[in-house]
């Protein structure tokens, strides 16, 4: 059952390319400009709901599956989400250009990385959906197959499949830009053991062993820092300097860290088809510049 979660990675990796090969083109013309969110969200929505079509898609197809392989017999309930409307890019927009300035470059890669979140998000909110309307479903989790996984995606991953009122299957969102975190649906007899379980196990124990002794808000500034030094974001606090061992093991941490996020945008960079010179130009900028960073990490 791993493997369906390495297949459904996979398969949304696939999706957020497309999409953002399709809405480069899109904006890079924009950059300098002061066109009106509104007016960028109406070109963009056609190909976000697209890619939340498919998402979607997917989520309906993996939970078929994943209820089969728990033993369950039977097609699942038909269970449907909220529309997706221009507003919500128009608030994600307006949200990354403060009083409308001209668009940068900067904008763009913010609302590329917002545009690939309410995409993947038809997927979380299908399964969570389906989740509530089973009720051969105890609950839904938070999996991240592709770690380092942030402070909050830990903290929630740890909770298991505790996840399935009305509230939750609906909840205000809880995901960020950039996050590959995966909803998985457990079934009856599989609160210990639904795909990905053992990374709630391996959360849970981080969180005890980072909050141990302490309550309230000092558990969770222990545990923010705990997870930050592990993903390599801050230096460990240590009650003597680290010996030349431990300093040479830190900074290879980090570079490893640093390697695999400029990597994971080459991968995408390449994986994009640009048709317009604007566009080709702007790809062939950014693979230069990240190319740049990876032979100086090698270095």
């Amino acid at each position: 059952m791993a493997r369906r979660l390495d297949d459904t990675y996979r398969a949304q990796a696939t999706l957020t390319r497309r999409l953002v090969d399709a809405i480069v083109p899109i904006l890079v013309p924009f950059i300098g400009s002061t066109a009106p969110a509104k007016a960028l969200a109406q070109l963009l929505f056609p190909e976000v709901v697209k890619s939340r079509r498919l998402h979607q898609a997917l989520a309906v197809d993996d939970y078929r599956k994943l209820r089969r392989d728990a033993g369950i017999t039977g097609e699942p309930p038909a269970a449907s989400i909220r529309d997706y409307t221009p507003d919500a890019l128009v608030t994600v927009i307006e949200d990354v250009r403060a009083d409308e300035d001209p668009v940068t470059q900067e904008h763009v890669e913010q609302i590329i990385g917002r545009a690939d979140q309410h995409a993947r998000n038809a997927h979380r909110n299908q399964t969570r959906a389906s989740t509530f309307a089973d009720n051969q479903a105890i609950g839904w989790a938070r999996v991240d197959p592709e770690p380092p996984t942030c402070p909050l995606c830990r903290l929630t991953i740890s909770r298991g499949p505790v996840y399935k009122t009305a509230e939750t299957a609906q909840e205000k969102d809880i995901f960020h830009p950039g996050c590959t975190c995966i909803v998985v649906p457990a079934f009856k007899g599989q609160r210990t053991s639904y795909p990905g379980s053992e990374h709630a196990a391996a959360e849970l124990e981080r969180y005890k062993t980072l909050t141990k002794g302490l309550s309230g808000k000092a558990a969770m500034r222990a545990y923010t820092r705990g997870v930050r030094e592990l993903n390599g974001e801050v230096k460990p606090r240590t009650s003597a300097p680290p010996d030349g061992e431990q300093r040479a093991a830190q900074v290879r941490a980090q570079a490893e860290n640093n390697r695999k996020a400029v990597e994971a945008r080459i991968r995408t960079l390449e994986g994009m088809n640009p048709k317009s010179a604007s566009a080709k130009a702007y790809v062939a900028k950014q693979l230069e510049v990240d190319r740049k960073k990876l032979a100086e990490l090698d270095a």
